[in-house]
């Protein structure tokens, strides 16, 4: 996976509250909009861990299912793996939405 670093400053709005803008492409991969909760996982070495509420693991459960479609950029894919793996998924399964996998996707 290609790390992608973006520089983002901290603002301050109505004197009280703290924001920082999100990146559109990560906002759009993640099928985010308007009103969506996003969950802030403070790490123990002082780094913050944000992710969808939408993947967000249920107590119980140990399986988590990622859609995978021909047309999916390789790197979504691996994004939406990699994010449901930080949030603690002990088995991460992968089904294709079409006829099957394709080649160019089990190579990546």
């Amino acid at each position: 996976m290609v790390e992608k670093e973006e520089t983002r400053k901290l603002q301050l709005t109505g004197g009280a509250t703290y924001t920082i803008s999100m990146p559109k492409d990560w906002i759009t991969e993640m099928n985010l909009k308007k009103g969506d909760a996003l969950l802030l996982n403070r790490q123990k070495d002082g780094t913050i861990l944000i992710f969808p509420r939408s993947i967000r693991k249920p107590e119980k459960a140990a399986l988590a299912v990622v859609g995978v479609s021909v047309g999916d950029k390789v790197d979504t894919i691996i994004r939406k793996i990699v994010s449901l793996y930080l949030v603690g998924y002990e088995t991460i399964e992968i089904r294709c939405e079409d006829k099957g996998i394709t080649s160019s996707l089990r190579i990546s």
